[in-house]
Formats: structure tokens, sequence, C-alpha cells
């Protein structure tokens, strides 16, 4: 997956979300891959990733804080999807 942008035509964003359809696929009966998980993990990804760029600016040591926040709030609206973690250090 690391190589998948550097192939013409495909854009980061498709690696983002080929690890959610791996999930999906291969245990399509689990929580992670349920529809409420898939779209609140990223959504809840991407918000906790803007508010601490927003916030604090960028370091790793923040992409890290902000990985944190996102499993927090995902474990509290019980809608762990792991994969969207990628998608705060894209954003």
């Amino acid at each position: 997956m690391v190589g998948l942008p550097e192939w013409p035509g495909i854009s980061l964003a498709a690696v983002l979300f080929t690890t959610s359809i791996v999930l999906v696929m291969a245990a399509p009966e689990s929580a992670p891959a349920q529809p409420r998980s898939i779209l609140l993990g990223h959504v809840l990804s991407t918000l906790s990733g803007f508010a601490v760029l927003w916030l604090f600016g960028s370091s790793s040591w923040l992409a890290s804080l902000a990985a944190g926040i996102a499993i927090l709030f995902m474990q509290i609206t019980d809608s762990l999807h792991p994969p969207p973690e990628s998608t705060l250090f894209w954003s």
C-alpha cells in the first residue's frame, strides 16, 4: 500500500479507503466492518486530525495525539474502525 500512490492515476485517498475495503471483505460480520463504524470512524478521525492541526500545529507527536483522540471518540460512540487512523495522518 505504500507504493500505491506512486502508481500513475492512483491518489493517496484511494489508499486510505483500501484498508477499510479489505476489512469489509475479509470480516463482513465484525463490528468494525459495519457501515456505521466505517462512516463514524473516518469522520471522527478526520475531525480530530483537523482539530489538533488547527489548535496546535503539525508534528508526529501531535498526529499521535489526534489518533488517541479519535480512538477515544470511536470507543465512546461504539464505532471503532481501525483503518481511519491513516486518514488523520493525511489530513
